[in-house]
């Protein structure tokens, strides 16, 4: 859905990964910056991170967060992984 709304609003619109902020076997914690031409407005960028979850090879769930809320990324991140971890250990 989000990427649908960058892709209508800026056709050109390209992610490019900065860098894995963490990675362990439940997913991992990205910094993106995605950048194009805005409609009618100009260039524009926008530096974010998200958190992607797996499930064994499969993609299980997508959390992006707004500019500014890497902390709040990693924490929540670090919160959802604690989480897996109790449910295997039982």
């Amino acid at each position: 859905m989000v990427v649908a709304v960058q892709v209508e609003m800026a056709p050109d619109f390209m992610p490019e990964p900065l860098n894995v902020m963490a990675w362990n076997c439940h997913g991992l914690v990205i910094l993106t910056r995605a950048y194009g031409n805005l409609q009618g407005d100009g260039p524009y960028e926008n530096v974010s991170s998200s958190i992607f979850m797996t499930s064994g090879e499969r993609l299980a769930r997508v959390e992006p967060f707004a500019t500014g809320e890497t902390s709040e990324a990693l924490a929540r991140f670090d919160e959802i992984c604690a989480a897996l971890d109790v449910q295997q250990a039982l």
